[in-house]
């Protein structure tokens, strides 16, 4: 037997068995559907910064120690106040833009 026949003999083989693992051979013709494209995720931005810190706050008035309590909620308070500030200062900006 040539090496060309013997090829040809182990394909069949393969074939004959199915894909292995319990999975059944592929139906000529049929395309396996196309998984879908993983969402560009952007978690370094200020949405989360600013629900970070609200779960600070929210953290800080939870916690039953009340030394953490007050830690966690005067942090909290900051990161809330600093994003509020962001968010005024961006939108007198935007407004002092449009009216020129």
């Amino acid at each position: 037997m040539t090496q060309a026949e013997e090829g040809t003999r182990r394909r069949r083989r393969r074939r004959s068995r199915g894909g292995g693992a319990g999975e059944s051979a592929p139906v000529a013709g049929t395309k396996r559907p196309a998984q879908p494209a993983l969402p560009d995720w952007k978690f370094v931005s200020f949405p989360v910064f600013f629900a970070f810190a609200l779960g600070i706050v929210v953290m800080g008035v939870v916690v039953t120690d009340p030394l953490m309590g007050v830690v966690l909620f005067i942090g909290g308070l900051g990161a809330v106040a600093f994003g509020v500030a962001h968010i005024i200062t961006r939108r007198w900006i935007a407004n002092r833009r449009r009216q020129r």
